[in-house]
């Protein structure tokens, strides 16, 4: 059967059947946070929660978990409060100016000190006032307790000392200054075992110092922000271009480096917006096991991301609608908090943010794919698009646990821009330069060809009784089993195009991108049905999309700067939710979230809400996406020749 497209818009309902945009609150964050307000109100569920919570008056300056990770205190110009984690209940505020944070390692204690250089220990639990002391004259600028909870050590910065101190933390008894920075000292920490003390000045040198003697035992210049590992034998070094430096702490010696991904000679790559590619890593923090490193990323201070310090590979970006001022890690690593403040780093009124970290994990990454990538029925295998020596097109099909290939199919002599599966997982259809064609997936035996210019997309009937390929102006469907063609579409004039095509869940409709919104086409007769106008389309048309589970709605990238989702069978539209630079979409199996490729991230939304809840991060343009039949993984092909894919956990 033949047809000619002429871009018709019959059957459009007009009027209040296409009014009712509603735009969705959604905040630019990422694993929508679980808010802490500080005002004695639950946020409820992470995904409830509202845009920004004003935690202080002030912005915050410094955000710490309790050794428990159950609480978590903030320093803001005007006052210190301690909130429970998880509901945000406000359980005290202390008058602080301009505070630094220490917890006691059991937790029953918190050290402050205020600009006035006073040093005051409260009792966590009642916000009792216990003692204070003069620590300096002038702003100390980083606390910390030793492991045995025994001795408080500070970093003074103002004045004319270049020196740390070390006081009983029982009664304020000044026990040793360490003394021989030729800068300000803005940072000191203890080992793990209590026996030695590192501290850190603003011109970059870092010193360790017998904690018990005050002897100097190293001096390293030029480092970045600095920390002994975990068990205290190595010092981790963070330089603002992204790169750690992991030193022997006995003689300094390097061991390894790795370099952050997506940081470059000071660069953050275009992956949270088109600001951050002018902004080095700053605010740099460390998870108290050492494995993962956390910073502050973009020009305009709304971004931080998170780092596996073993590889130097991004494990989740995180963002706010204003400044991120400071971060945190929860002490077991899995949650991060930030702080941040309307005014950026130059002030204003502070919030607090709270993360959980576990929400995805990088599982597998599949060097020399290209463009083109799809999970099997069972989620067991994944098939992708690579290319050999001479540049022919291949699909080899791995492992999607693994990574082990399988099998590597020569699929095409010149290129290969999309696979699909079959339903029932038994046969493999690939599209390149020369046709469409359809094989074993088991064997890898050809099973048939079509000849033909198809470029675009390939897609497989639900019920694997037909298959469709599609080109700019073509679109072709035939029966696999035999091989007889079905329909054909062409489009007229020549200067209609077809997208991109997607079939319902049910396989009644054939839904085709193009100028005129989203076409349906019977997928019985290949005949045109209806249109589904999508607002503000580029003149290029609707190039992605994708059907929900259940059918009833279609979310649509209209013009690369918002997701429109709109009901199939009236066409309103329910929701309009922001993306910056869209791209590939994909619904989750399960129709709760709607993942797209946007700005060199991969984002997903509630799709009910259009709030976000998870970005990752490839720092690549993407070509192609695909959820795993039980969603508990997704897989994104990027340009630069890798596929990846994480493992999620998007529950409540």
């Amino acid at each position: 059967m033949n047809a000619r497209y002429t871009g018709s818009s019959a059957s459009r309902p007009s009027g209040s059947e296409w009014s009712g945009r509603r735009r969705a609150t959604a905040l630019a964050t990422i694993f929508c946070p679980t808010l802490l307000a500080g005002h004695g109100e639950p946020l409820g569920a992470a995904i409830e929660a509202p845009s920004r919570i004003e935690a202080h008056e002030r912005r915050v300056h410094e955000v710490l978990f309790s050794p428990d990770g159950a609480r978590i205190a903030s320093a803001s110009e005007s006052e210190v409060k301690l909130c429970e984690v998880g509901s945000g209940r406000e359980l005290m505020r202390l008058p602080v100016r301009r505070g630094h944070l220490a917890f006691r390692p059991d937790g029953a204690r918190l050290a402050t000190s205020d600009s006035s250089g006073m040093v005051k220990i409260w009792d966590a639990a009642s916000g009792q006032d216990l003692f204070g002391f003069r620590g300096h004259e002038a702003n100390i600028t980083s606390l910390t307790f030793s492991p045995d909870g025994e001795r408080l050590a500070a970093a003074l910065l103002y004045g004319e000392d270049r020196v740390a101190k070390v006081w009983d933390a029982s009664d304020g008894r000044e026990l040793l200054a360490l003394e021989g920075h030729a800068d300000h000292v803005r940072h000191v920490e203890f080992s793990p075992d209590g026996s030695r003390l590192l501290t850190q000045d603003a011109g970059r040198t870092v010193k360790v110092w017998d904690a018990s003697t005050g002897r100097q035992r190293l001096s390293l210049d030029g480092l970045g922000r600095a920390a002994f590992d975990a068990d205290g034998r190595q010092i981790i070094s963070a330089t603002q271009d992204g790169l750690v430096t992991f030193r022997d702490a006995t003689t300094g010696r390097p061991i390894r480096s790795v370099h952050l991904e997506g940081l470059y000679r000071g660069v953050f790559l275009d992956v949270l917006g088109p600001e951050s590619q002018q902004e080095p890593l700053e605010l740099a923090t460390f998870s108290r096991d050492r494995k993962l490193l956390a910073g502050r990323v973009t020009a305009g201070y709304h971004s931080a991301a998170v780092w596996e310090l073993e590889d130097g590979m991004t494990r989740v970006g995180l963002s706010v609608d204003e400044g991120v001022t400071c971060v945190a890690f929860s002490p077991n690593g899995r949650h991060a908090a930030a702080g941040g403040s309307k005014g950026g780093a130059g002030g204003g009124e502070g919030s607090l943010w709270s993360w959980d970290l576990d929400g995805a994990r990088l599982a597998l990454v599949l060097d020399g794919a290209e463009r083109a990538v799809a999970f099997d029925p069972e989620g067991n295998r994944i098939a992708v698009k690579v290319s050999d020596r001479r540049g022919r097109g291949q699909v080899a099909i791995r492992d999607a646990t693994t990574g082990r290939v399988e099998r590597v199919i020569q699929a095409d002599p010149g290129f290969v821009n999309a696979v699909a599966f079959s339903p029932d997982g038994n046969q493999l259809a690939t599209l390149g330069s020369e046709g469409v064609a359809l094989w074993d997936a088991a064997e890898g035996r050809r099973l048939r060809t079509w000849p033909g210019k198809f470029n675009e997309t390939l897609a497989f009937r639900p019920d694997g009784q037909q298959l469709v390929a599609s080109s700019l102006g073509l679109i072709t469907a035939w029966d696999p089993a035999t091989g007889q063609e079905q329909f054909n579409v062409v489009a007229f004039p020549l200067l209609r195009r077809f997208n991109r095509v997607a079939y319902s869940p049910d396989g009644t409709w054939l839904a085709v991108g193009t100028q005129e919104g989203i076409e349906l086409l019977d997928t019985a007769r290949g005949e045109w049905q209806r249109t589904i106008p999508v607002p503000r389309s580029d003149l290029l048309g609707v190039e992605n999309f994708a059907f929900s589970p259940d059918g009833e709605r279609i979310a649509a990238n209209s013009n690369g700067e918002e997701i429109v989702v709109l009901d199939v069978d009236s066409g309103r539209v329910e929701l309009t939710f922001p993306v910056s630079q869209g791209g590939a979409l994909a619904y989750s199996p399960d129709g709760r979230w709607i993942a797209s490729a946007s700005s060199g991230a991969v984002r997903i939304f509630d799709s009910a809400t259009g709030q976000q809840w998870l970005a990752l991060l490839p720092h690549a343009f993407l070509w192609d996406l695909a959820f795993s039949p039980d969603g508990r993984r997704l897989a994104a092909a990027e340009e630069s020749g890798k596929v990846k894919i994480w493992e999620l956990d998007l529950e409540e």
